[in-house]
């Protein structure tokens, strides 16, 4: 018993090693991003972007839908995917509500052919998306990501705010 409860205390010490997370500071657009977080389960990468203020039907995708994504797209989460660590996104999944299908996260990038992975919304202020082992936006080596938000809408002056979390750099992505 005593060997069970060690094992397992041992196992959630390294599955909190597994975890990144950072907040960024309240700049006041209407999708700011309050926070991203990312936690390794198994081979499975969970990460949610929050915000600061509540949001429903932005992401709303445009019908039909052009080839390219930002257009498609204009109130968009996106999360941005440095897999070689080089500074340089390679991957980049946009969080947006199909008309049909609910929430997915679309990537893509130069290697790979589009993928649709499914997204939640555990609250009014966050999404959450779990990608798959195998998925190119998931390699099995460590990696870093960064998440933004782009709104249209704004005032006429800014009619489009965009926030990037972190700022500046990236956020490392733990891998066991």
């Amino acid at each position: 018993m005593v060997l069970g409860a060690v094992s397992l205390a041992v196992a959630l010490a390294a599955q909190a090693a597994m975890a990144a997370e950072i907040t960024d500071p309240n700049e006041g657009g209407p999708f700011d991003i309050r926070s991203v977080h990312a936690t390794r389960v198994g081979q499975v990468l969970e990460v949610s972007v929050s915000t600061y203020q509540t949001w429903r039907s932005v992401l709303v995708a445009s019908s039909p839908p052009p080839l390219v994504l930002g257009e498609l797209y204009k109130n968009r989460i996106q999360i941005i995917f440095d897999t070689n660590s080089d500074g340089v996104p390679d991957y980049v999944g946009v969080i947006v509500r199909t008309k049909h299908r609910g929430l997915r996260m679309i990537v893509e990038g130069p290697h790979s052919n589009i993928q649709a992975i499914k997204a939640t919304r555990p609250d009014h202020y966050t999404v959450l998306v779990k990608l798959p082992d195998g998925s190119v936006a998931n390699p099995t080596h460590k990696y870093q990501l960064a998440a933004k938000s782009v709104f249209f809408g704004g005032p006429p002056d800014h009619p489009k705010v965009v926030d990037r979390a972190p700022d500046s750099g990236w956020i490392a992505i733990p891998h066991a």
